[in-house]
């Protein structure tokens, strides 16, 4: 099997990349308290913690996805921070992928 380590976004956002080092969520030993460099960090900070503590699921890729989805109900978001929209949404449709993956 292949795991991918890929940095995406700041400390915590990217397939195994967690709290900046290149490692499985579920094989973290850093502080969690590790800083997230913005509001998405800090989404995928949750979502990491979530999948350290009892392995990566459906209900924590829901809350992630929750997390994302909450940034866009303000109309403006996008407007004034395109990059970090077309991130966003990039992030959310991946963790939406995984998300078949996972138990429930």
């Amino acid at each position: 099997m292949v795991i991918y380590l890929v940095r995406i976004h700041g400390n915590w956002v990217g397939p195994n990349w967690t709290g900046g080092q290149k490692v499985a969520a579920e094989d973290y030993t850093g502080s969690w308290d590790y800083p997230a460099v913005d509001w998405l960090d800090r989404c995928a900070r949750k979502h990491d913690k979530a999948c350290a503590d009892g392995g990566c699921s459906a209900a924590a890729d829901r809350r992630m996805i929750k997390c994302i989805d909450k940034w866009f109900s303000n109309p403006f978001n996008p407007i004034l921070h395109p990059i970090m929209s077309r991130l966003a949404l990039s992030v959310r449709e991946g963790i939406r992928l995984a998300s078949y993956t996972r138990r429930k």
